[in-house]
């Protein structure tokens, strides 16, 4: 068990990081869907969602390629895919 503590979430300077203040983007994004709720207008409802989901894609993108531990990699992998099928449901 510790052998895979270890794996997910030490960083390559052996520093142990499970939990690291969101940054600029996630802040960003929390913000779009905050405002989302309040906006009852329909395209600007669908336009600052879009906005958010875009948002939180370019997060999940730094993470996957500059996450400190590969807990943060696998994070930003899922919401990633996660996001991505929902604009592919949207499409089709």
């Amino acid at each position: 068990m510790q052998k895979i503590i270890h794996r997910l979430f030490k960083t390559e300077h052996d520093k142990l990081v499970v939990f690291q203040s969101p940054n600029w983007t996630l802040y960003l994004a929390l913000a779009l869907w905050f405002v989302s709720l309040l906006v009852s207008s329909q395209p600007y409802n669908n336009l600052l969602i879009m906005f958010y989901r875009l948002v939180l894609m370019y997060w999940a993108s730094l993470e996957i390629k500059t996450g400190v531990n590969l807990f943060r990699n696998i994070l930003g992998t899922v919401v990633f895919i996660v996001i991505l099928m929902g604009f592919l449901d949207q499409l089709l």
